[in-house]
């Protein structure tokens, strides 16, 4: 009888023990995140030469930068231009290029504020190709 007592006692002091000396479970909370925009003037009187003319994210455009966007826009203001066509394209980790939006096209006379071109999907690199025919 006084073994089973002792063996009682001895169980419930090792599961105290046990409940007293394990760690807590917590959860780990990283922080909340939010869509963040980046706003890039890509160019100002760029000559138009008819040849396409590359804007590509990390580039020559210092402010212009892909965070982890999946949505893209493009707007332009032109100029005596006769056609102006723009494409969003997304660059991969190894240099491949995938069409992003629609082709946007205006043609002559092509003045003013053009429509905003829409590009979506997620690439390490994003690059914009625009290219104009002079009068």
């Amino acid at each position: 009888m006084k073994k089973t007592i002792k063996f009682i006692l001895f169980s419930i002091l090792a599961l105290l023990a046990c409940g007293i000396l394990s760690a807590p479970a917590r959860a780990q909370f990283i922080g909340t995140t939010s869509p963040q925009s980046v706003v890039a003037t890509l160019a100002t009187n760029q000559l138009c030469t008819g040849a396409p003319i590359l804007f590509i994210t990390g580039g020559a455009v210092t402010n212009f930068r892909n965070l982890g966007q999946t949505q893209h826009y493009v707007s332009t203001k032109t100029t005596g231009v006769q056609t102006l066509a723009v494409q969003i394209l997304g660059v991969d980790s190894v240099g491949n290029t995938f069409l992003l939006s629609e082709t946007g096209t205006i043609g002559a006379p092509a003045v003013g504020n053009n429509p905003v071109l829409t590009g979506t999907g997620y690439y390490t690199n994003i690059e914009v190709s625009v290219q104009c025919s002079p009068n």
